[in-house]
Order: structure tokens, then C-alpha cells, then sequence
């Protein structure tokens, strides 16, 4: 989402601070905001919970939790003299001693997270 924010070409020293579950039963507003060089991604534990009560209209909700933020970054990135410029896939891949197929792997995430539309 950060890197929608017009100029923006890389985005770094981002938190993940609370997962952002959708429930299609729930109506959700998320705020995608940027204050100078930061970036946050926030929910409204008002606009969860509304229910009919609008008192929350006279004034603005509060976009109360932060489910993650960071550093908004325009141009080309400055890197690192040691920075990892390239990656080799192969070499990666013949260190890894085992595979797992799509379905099996998801089976054993299944009770940790959750892929897909269901």
C-alpha cells in the first residue's frame, strides 16, 4: 500500500505490528497514510464496533491500531557496500533439503494462517 503513495520507488524499515484479518461479516475501514518520510497502515476499533452507534460521526474516528509502518523512500536507493545486489536462485535451491507441495504445505499451516479467498 505504501507504494502506491505518488514518487514512492522503495519503502524500508517496515514493522508488521498486527495482522489485519478480513471478515466479509464486517464491515472494515483501513487509513493508508503518510507523514512526511513514514507511512502507516491503521484500523478503527470505533468503526469496528459501530453497531448502529453513530456518535463516533461528530467527530472523526480514531484510527486506533497500527497494523504496520515504515519509511517511504523516492529515487534510486542508496546501498550498503555489503548489500546483497543479487540473489542465485540455484545455488539457493540445491541447499534446500527438502520440498513440499502447494496443498501439503498448506495443510500444515492451516491452524497458523490462512491463503486464498476462503
Amino acid at each position: 500500500m505504501a507504494l502506491e503513495f505518488p514518487g514512492v520507488t522503495h519503502i524500508w524499515d517496515c514493522r508488521f505490528e498486527a495482522a489485519c484479518i478480513l471478515d466479509e461479516t464486517v464491515p472494515y475501514t483501513l487509513e493508508v497514510s503518510k507523514d512526511g518520510d513514514d507511512w502507516y497502515v491503521k484500523s478503527s476499533s470505533q468503526l469496528q464496533t459501530v453497531q448502529g452507534d453513530l456518535e463516533w460521526t461528530r467527530g472523526a474516528a480514531e484510527f486506533d491500531t497500527v497494523h504496520s509502518y515504515g519509511k517511504l523512500g523516492y529515487g534510486k536507493p542508496e546501498l550498503d557496500s555489503d548489500a546483497i545486489t543479487h540473489v542465485d536462485v540455484d545455488a539457493v535451491q540445491a541447499r534446500c533439503t527438502q520440498t513440499h507441495e502447494r496443498e501439503a504445505l498448506y495443510a500444515d499451516l492451516e491452524g497458523i494462517a490462512q491463503f486464498g479467498p476462503e
